[in-house]
């Protein structure tokens, strides 16, 4: 189930493309670990570590389509909303629960959140940039 990094992910902007391919390889790191039954000692971290890495990264986003009048921000927005609501779901299940399928199942919606919005939302987005240099 690990993420594969594709050249087609890639925008253009230097900073955004490296907190993606970062981010990547942080989920893969985490889909690791739940799959070898780590302990919290080992996902605690990374799950903080992307935690504050998806607002940051989110934030950068946001900032840059504020700063390029982006049109569809408000809809990049919800749907940078939705993984956070969808991450933090899965945070609250595994610290109730430990690694387990429901676990599973949770990281895995973000997994397909972010494969998605990489190929289809973020793409417009960085179309729209270089459109707009």
């Amino acid at each position: 189930m690990p993420l594969q990094w594709s050249d087609e992910y890639l925008l253009d902007v230097a900073e955004i493309d490296a907190q993606h391919q970062e981010l990547l390889l942080r989920i893969n790191g985490l889909i690791d670990a739940l799959e070898q039954h780590h302990g919290r000692e080992v996902i605690a971290p990374i799950v903080a570590f992307l935690e504050e890495h998806i607002i940051t990264h989110f934030n950068l986003e946001e900032g840059l389509m504020l700063v390029k009048a982006y049109p569809e921000l408000a809809s990049h927005q919800q749907e940078h909303r939705q993984l956070i609501r969808d991450f933090a779901e899965f945070k609250r299940i595994y610290l109730a629960q430990g690694a387990s399928k429901l676990v599973n199942m949770k990281i895995q919606k973000v997994v397909n959140w972010l494969l998605d919005h990489l190929d289809r939302t973020d793409r417009k987005l960085g179309t729209f940039i270089m459109l707009n240099k």
